[in-house]
């Protein structure tokens, strides 16, 4: 009886905490990959500052070396100082360290254009700079998208699938525990009220239903065993109607003849009387 309980029980809980295991291995994984996706970030935030860095460090060399080449009081050694600082710069930037790609060439010669007075070449400048800029923004933008969105995801996840495993919960506990313990509670009601009715439920639990089949069949031969036993009864009260019937006529058979020989006694008796004082007279007149 135990196992019959603990079965449904059992059950239902392996159900849910496999339910549970998923929900939490889902979260966990989204979890995983916003943690991911902020490191992403910040390695890009990284990127960018250092994007910045350098094409403002490019700018800045190119300016001074403009500048101090039409100041006399800056030294030859100084401006060879500079552009050997800008030709380090351009030959040893690696374009893998930002997140964008950058022609740190084209640019250094689109602002040299720009110093000599090619008013085109500082327009083109200020524009590649301004597109590198919003490339590296819009980078930012998707991963920061994509942390958002997961985000509203755990939450929806948070939000509905507690719900969800409260609503798969009580639809196990209900078919499962519930409706058996049901099942059992009529099963024992009719045998204790002696109510022989096969019951219609049915439950998921093979071991219940396998009760219930056996409990149907035993109601089926109570009702076929009721049933030869109204059979035999109804016959012994129609032979115990035959045997008082004949008993009667028995008996009224006997009376009348016990009637009758009271009345063959009684004429016996009257003729012994009467013979009696006629012997006497007979003698009287004998010895006459």
């Amino acid at each position: 009886m135990r196992q019959l309980l603990l079965r449904p029980i059992i059950f239902v809980t392996l159900i849910m905490s496999l339910l549970v295991l998923g929900e939490l291995m889902a979260i966990g994984r989204l979890t995983w990959q916003n943690h991911q996706r902020i490191q992403t970030i910040q390695t890009d935030i990284g990127k960018g500052h250092r994007l910045q860095e350098t094409i403002f460090e490019l700018l800045q060399l190119q300016s001074k070396i403009a500048i101090h080449q039409n100041d006399p009081a800056v030294t030859a050694e100084q401006i060879q100082e500079l552009q050997s600082h800008l030709m380090d710069l351009l030959e040893h930037h690696d374009s893998s360290e930002f997140s964008v790609p950058l022609d740190l060439q084209n640019l250094q010669n689109k602002f040299s254009q720009a110093i000599n007075g090619d008013a085109r070449a500082m327009i083109d400048t200020v524009d590649l700079i301004q597109d590198l800029l919003d490339q590296q923004t819009d980078e930012e933008e998707k991963l920061l998208i994509g942390v958002e969105n997961d985000s509203q995801l755990e939450l929806q996840l948070a939000v509905i699938l507690p719900l969800l495993l409260i609503w798969i919960g009580q639809y196990f506990f209900r078919n499962n525990v519930l409706e058996p313990l049901e099942a059992l509670r009529v099963l024992l009601s009719g045998l204790a009220e002696g109510v022989k009715q096969p019951i219609q439920l049915s439950s998921p639990d093979p071991i219940i239903n396998d009760l219930f089949e056996r409990y149907n069949h035993l109601v089926e031969h109570l009702i076929e065993l009721e049933q030869t036993h109204l059979n035999y009864t109804s016959r012994l009260e129609s032979q115990v109607r035959q045997t008082s019937h004949k008993l009667l006529e028995q008996s009224q058979r006997l009376a009348k003849a016990e009637r009758l020989a009271a009345l063959t006694e009684m004429a016996a008796s009257t003729a012994h009387e009467l013979r009696n004082p006629l012997a006497v007279i007979q003698a009287a007149l004998e010895n006459m």
